[in-house]
């Protein structure tokens, strides 16, 4: 682990300001495929869901097409199926 790259992230974080601050949370959370400690055991994950991109992998590999992922997965759009 780059420890000094860390440090150096938190404090460029910690100077930033409010509006600054929520438009790098907006950015963050809209990435399409994201990882996070905790949910979906750290696996990919389409954006703010607990879907997780080998779930969708998975079911292509049986046969599902998109049509059919986005009527199982209703919060899913194009895009998120084009990221996994």
């Amino acid at each position: 682990m780059n420890t000094r790259l860390v440090d150096s992230l938190v404090q460029i974080i910690e100077s930033l300001t409010l509006e600054e601050r929520i438009f790098l949370q907006q950015r963050l959370s809209s990435q399409p495929i994201q990882v996070t400690v905790g949910v979906c055991g750290g696996q990919p994950r389409i954006r703010n869901t607990r879907i997780p991109v080998w779930t969708l992998v998975a079911f292509r590999q049986q046969g599902a097409d998109e049509e059919e992922l986005l009527r199982n997965y209703p919060t899913l759009t194009h895009d998120d199926l084009k990221a996994a």
